[in-house]
């Protein structure tokens, strides 16, 4: 009945310690250096869509919410992948997929739903000191946008 009983116990304990771990789950991993890694973006020319690929970030401080911003090429699609992230380090918002258009400093991303059951647009402006996004948000259950612009200055190097 004794070793039951610690058996049971052990248990209680492993399953505290593992339920602990679970605070933290949707935490994104900040790089102790992140302002080492931020290079400020100069002298871009809009009509080079290759020079605007990476990893984009609006990134002030630890203590404030920050955006990130990857536009990929692969097998000639431009793969866009959009984050907002707390100032505790949790994703918010996370949309990923395939611009629709890309060219002549502008580029253009459509979704169907977020998680959260809205769709909307997101629009790039390619422009010499970085990318100027704008991002249309239809409200799910009501007849109107709401709109949110960001402007990406710094390129997240690795």
């Amino acid at each position: 009945m004794k070793k039951i009983i610690v058996l049971l116990v052990a248990m209680l304990v492993l399953t505290a310690c593992q339920n602990n771990d679970d605070e933290d789950a949707g935490a994104i991993e900040q790089p102790e250096n992140l302002d080492e890694a931020l290079v400020d973006f100069q002298d871009g020319d809009p009509t080079d869509e290759e020079s605007y690929l990476g990893a984009w970030i609006t990134y002030q401080s630890d203590d404030e919410p920050y955006e990130i911003l990857r536009i990929e090429e692969e097998d000639g699609e431009y793969h866009f992948n959009y984050n907002e992230v707390g100032s505790e380090g949790r994703l918010l918002q996370d949309i990923i997929g395939v611009l629709d258009e890309f060219e002549d400093g502008y580029g253009l991303f459509e979704y169907d739903s977020d998680r959260f059951g809205s769709s909307g647009q997101f629009e790039l402006f390619l422009e010499e000191d970085g990318i100027h996004l704008v991002q249309a948000i239809n409200l799910e259950n009501r007849d109107e946008t709401a709109e949110h612009e960001l402007f990406f200055d710094k390129k997240l190097e690795r």
